[in-house]
């Protein structure tokens, strides 16, 4: 019994200097880390609300005093802002196109065409139907034929997408559903 009070007694006894510092050092660096952190959480929300707001002044009434501002930058920096300007405005038409592409798809609007040995699976809606090259529909005819000439994964606007090499999704003008 004697011995066993003496090894808890060596387990609990009062800790050294030495040992003190060292946990309050660890406690410390912990706290400063978290509340460093907790701060720059709550800058970055205060910076993308300022960000998000000016976005808007900027594209709405502020645009042309922007695109003033842009010019008189160095030609370098000027022409890279212009540069990513002009990737903004295509991309949003891009995702625009994609947008409505894939609301047709997931409304069963769009024509699901899937190539198989010469033949064309085309799935509107429930109605499945099968073509080959001489009867599939003029309307989708064109557009298919588009899509033959694009890489896997590419879309054009009113036309549709290449998934891959024998999955196509093509859109349709609504009023042919």
């Amino acid at each position: 019994m004697d011995k066993a009070v003496l090894k808890v007694k060596k387990t609990f006894a009062p800790r050294n200097p030495k040992e003190l510092l060292a946990e309050a050092q660890k406690e410390a660096g912990r706290f400063l880390n978290s509340q460093e952190n907790g701060k720059l959480r709550a800058l970055n929300k205060h910076e993308y609300s300022i960000s998000a707001a000016m976005m808007e002044y900027v594209k709405d009434v502020g645009y042309a005093g922007f695109l003033t501002h842009v010019h008189t930058l160095e030609p370098r920096v000027r022409d890279q802002v212009l540069a990513h300007i002009q990737g903004e405005k295509e991309l949003r038409m891009e995702v625009k196109s994609i947008e409505e592409i894939r609301r047709q798809f997931e409304n069963q609007i769009a024509a699901l065409i899937v190539r198989d040995s010469g033949k064309y699976l085309v799935r509107i809606d429930d109605n499945v139907q099968i073509y080959d090259d001489n009867t599939l529909p003029e309307s989708m005819r064109g557009k298919l034929g588009m899509l033959k000439l694009v890489d896997a994964g590419f879309f054009l606007s009113d036309v549709g997408c290449r998934v891959n090499d024998e999955v196509f999704v093509v859109k349709v003008d609504e009023e042919q559903v």
